[in-house]
């Protein structure tokens, strides 16, 4: 059984990819709302919508349309590599919106967030046998970078946090779109 960019390749299909789907589909919907709310009505509220429709669009696609075939044993092998992962970027998260706001530094959070999000890809990347990760992660990096040079020069968080999140929004239904499409592409067993 060959490895595909996104989960197994099995008789022609690609297996295995629900979870990532929804996963990504998910945390795109909260980056998408975070970057929506400072932006003034009514394009703020219509972004706001808008994104709210387009993620749950896209998590309901990726149930219906992917499988979950081959997920649990993929977790299982990547477990300890997953939570560890997870743990290191939770404590990104938390360490740098303490820093920010202890510094009163608040502008430069979602920058740096989401450049601590983007790392976290390349590490779950090889553990999931996930090539697609690694586009995901740097993705999400660039537009965190995009973030902190704003931060440097002067913007404020209700600049940085649209600028960096919805970004970093697209770039995580881009990849469920992929996923989608490629599942649209396989052949039916």
């Amino acid at each position: 059984m060959a490895e595909s960019a996104h989960g197994r390749r099995r008789a022609g299909r690609v297996d295995g990819t629900r979870a990532e789907a929804v996963v990504f589909g998910g945390f795109g919907t909260l980056w998408w709302i975070a970057g929506s709310g400072p932006l003034a009505a009514p394009w703020g509220t219509a972004l706001l919508v808008t994104g709210a429709l387009v993620g749950a669009a896209l998590v309901t696609a990726a149930v219906l349309r992917l499988n979950s075939i081959g997920e649990q044993e993929r977790m299982h092998r990547a477990r300890h590599v997953y939570r560890y992962v997870n743990l290191a970027q939770a404590t990104g998260i938390a360490g740098t919106i303490a820093l920010a706001t202890v510094l009163d530094a608040q502008q430069w959070i979602p920058g740096l967030i989401a450049i601590v999000v983007g790392a976290h890809f390349p590490p779950l990347a090889r553990a999931f046998a996930a090539r697609g990760m690694l586009v995901t992660g740097a993705l999400c990096a660039a537009a965190g970078v995009v973030g902190c040079a704003l931060a440097l020069s002067g913007a404020t968080l209700d600049t940085t946090l649209p600028a960096t999140a919805l970004p970093v929004a697209a770039v995580l239904w881009g990849t469920v779109a992929g996923l989608l499409a490629a599942r649209m592409r396989a052949p039916e067993a």
